[in-house]
């Protein structure tokens, strides 16, 4: 996690973000997708630094390519697809179009809501139920990723507190950094909780799409609005920070939120909370036409 996780910038008050290398695994974002590799960027940046390094150097990188190049997922599933109808389609594996042999795994919609409910520890009461096998290791050790995540941010959050002198952002980031240990240890307790929870999750698994936000942190934000533990400013704020993560995902046709809808489980605190995301949008619109950043990649849907 600490070679691919970004450092939290100044104006974040919801943390997390994968920064994609070269080479990389990811379901959608990183790359062609799953075990993928940009050749083009790695030739490139060899060839800026081909006269500053020796010729060892030069030679492992080749073979390094030459690895992924065939190791890659994608062409992997180009051979597959040749092995058994005996032609690559035109344009190979990153051929545009319906019927391309694609390995993306888009679209993905996980069920946040019991994510929120049952937090990291529950989740890992839930795998305790079952059989050892190599599939519940395996989900374990995704846990352990996410740990480990919060862990280099709470690290991140400590080290820009001691150089901060600011009191307002002191104040934001004493509060990251007792959200993310919170997190470790149990599901969330507060609306800021939840959105945390649900976000970094998101960046661990490179999930681009966010279901239906109003019901699985509408009652989180409910109880805080009613308890005056916040107010509705304070919600606009830890959701405007999500936004912003959004746009710097910059996926112009995924970062998906559904809100509204007859016969929800919360109908009045999902309602409640369905407001404030749109006028959580309407203002983040208006922040993308002054800083002249140009398509607005998120689609807040109602769906009926």
């Amino acid at each position: 996690m600490e070679h691919v996780l970004a450092p939290i910038r100044r104006d974040e008050l919801i943390v997390g973000f994968m920064a994609h290398g070269y080479v990389g695994f990811s379901t959608q974002f990183g790359g062609i997708y799953v075990y993928y590799f940009h050749r083009d960027k790695v030739e490139a940046s060899l060839l800026r630094i081909s006269d500053k390094v020796d010729i060892k150097f030069i030679e492992e990188i080749r073979a390094m390519i030459n690895f992924w190049e065939e190791e890659q997922t994608i062409k992997k599933l180009q051979n597959r697809f040749k092995d058994k109808y005996g032609y690559v389609l035109p344009g190979g594996y990153q051929m545009p179009g319906i019927a391309n042999a694609d390995g993306r795994i888009a679209g993905t919609n996980v069920d946040f809501d019991k994510l929120v409910k049952l937090g990291i520890p529950g989740l890992r009461s839930e795998i305790a139920q079952y059989e050892n096998t190599y599939f519940y290791q395996g989900l374990n050790l995704f846990l352990d990723a996410f740990l480990k995540a919060c862990d280099f941010y709470i690290e991140n959050a400590t080290s820009l507190l001691e150089m901060e002198t600011d009191e307002k952002r002191k104040g934001e980031l004493k509060d990251i950094i007792e959200t993310l240990n919170s997190i470790k240890v149990r599901n969330p307790a507060s609306f800021r909780e939840g959105v945390q929870l649900v976000w970094l999750y998101c960046v661990i698994t490179d999930t681009m799409n966010y279901g239906r936000m109003d019901v699985y942190l509408g009652d989180l934000y409910s109880k805080d609005i009613k308890d005056k533990l916040i107010n509705e400013e304070d919600g606009i704020a830890y959701l405007s920070s999500l936004w912003r993560q959004f746009v710097r995902v910059s996926k112009i046709h995924d970062c998906r939120v559904i809100i509204g809808g007859v016969g929800r489980r919360n109908e009045i605190n999902a309602d409640a909370l369905a407001m404030i995301i749109m006028e959580v949008s309407r203002r983040l619109m208006g922040y993308l036409e002054r800083k002249q950043k140009g398509i607005f990649p998120l689609v807040v849907g109602n769906m009926f």
